[in-house]
């Protein structure tokens, strides 16, 4: 997950309008991950950030399209770790044909998505909220 500063300008934008879609993989190789994850998707939500669950498998790759055209694809995730230790690459462009082709990747995979649903999450088990905080303070080694 990223950081309070990443999450923050996230929801800053969103605050101002900017529609922000959040593709996530509904598991991920990483359980503990889930559980922490989940914390944060749901202050999220608050945020007015649509976040959604994709379904088929675990998702590695980052995709990340603004207003159209900007994009930036790669492995690096966005978080604390990633951007402090890991040796990973993503590449950032303009150009329009590479853009239109990922907006129908992203379309495609809407598809195979559900809703994150913040009425079932506020509804999680206690014990779930515990292991989230408690997995807090440990979070940058996710």
């Amino acid at each position: 997950m990223p950081g309070s500063v990443v999450r923050k300008a996230i929801a800053d934008a969103a605050c101002r309008g900017v529609n922000i879609t959040i593709i996530t993989p509904q598991h991920s190789d990483v359980g503990l991950f889930d559980i922490l994850r989940n914390k944060y998707l749901g202050q999220l939500i608050k945020e007015n950030i649509k976040i959604l669950y994709y379904c088929p498998h675990n998702l590695h790759a980052k995709l990340m399209l603004v207003d159209s055209e900007t994009f930036v694809i790669g492995s690096s995730n966005f978080d604390y770790r990633s951007f402090r230790f890991m040796h990973e690459i993503n590449l950032a462009g303009h150009d329009k044909k590479i853009i239109e082709t990922l907006k129908a990747h992203i379309e495609d995979s809407k598809s195979e998505c559900i809703d994150f649903n913040y009425v079932l999450w506020l509804k999680r088990p206690w014990i779930l909220k515990v292991i989230e905080w408690l997995l807090v303070p440990v979070r940058h080694f996710f």
